[in-house]
């Protein structure tokens, strides 16, 4: 989807930049809307988790204001996907992050999404195993995810934060974890809890002084 237009939005963006005193980037990196297909075709999990980090560097280097130190990031779906690949990438440009319900394993996810994008598994099996979220569970350093998943999803099912989840404790990765029981990919009904506790965590991983 597009993250940049000239619309006016108010959103949980919004709130966190005027009461936490934070700088909120929104991105467009290869892959949105806008910015073509091509270089996601048949390797999801590569070109746009990498701009996401260029793009964090060339601001961190440009705007002196900026604190390298309390560096965040979030994402829901397919945006919390990217999320966690992201603090996986052994990069260190970002401090913690929050994955809402994320796709860990593609083999597993709507098939008339992936294989327009990835191919069939039989065809491209190389590149399901390296856009597998729970392959890169092992990097994610611990303390720095806040994972949060509805029980009845049914856009990114529940069964990919458990599988994400388990690897993560495989690895013996130290993790915040919430479910919520009859939610779905929404979370309509518990947003305002969703919402307070990201902030809470994002708080005390960046040391955010609410205003």
């Amino acid at each position: 989807s597009e993250a940049v237009t000239d619309k006016f939005r108010i959103d949980w963006g919004t709130y966190m930049s005027s009461h936490n005193d934070v700088v909120y980037v929104r991105l467009d990196v290869r892959g949105a809307r806008g910015q073509g297909k091509k270089d996601l075709f048949r390797r999801i999990g590569g070109v746009e988790v990498q701009d996401q980090l260029t793009v964090l560097r060339h601001l961190l280097k440009t705007l002196k204001y900026l604190d390298i130190t309390r560096v965040g990031v979030w994402g829901w779906g397919y945006g919390g996907y990217v999320t966690a690949m992201v603090l996986g990438s052994q990069e260190n440009v970002f401090k913690c992050g929050v994955a809402v319900n994320p796709i860990a394993d593609w083999m597993y996810y709507n098939s008339a999404f992936t294989e327009r994008v990835l191919g069939a598994p039989a065809e491209n099996y190389k590149g399901y195993v390296e856009a597998d979220l729970t392959q890169r569970a092992r990097l994610v350093p611990s303390h720095s995810l806040y994972l949060l998943h509805g029980l009845a999803d049914l856009t990114a099912p529940y069964t990919h934060g458990v599988a994400f989840a388990k690897a993560l404790s495989e690895a013996g990765v130290i993790f915040r974890y919430q479910s919520y029981a009859d939610e779905d990919h929404a979370l309509a009904g518990v947003l305002e809890h969703a919402y307070r506790s990201m902030e809470d965590f994002l708080a005390e991983c960046l040391a955010l002084d609410a205003s």
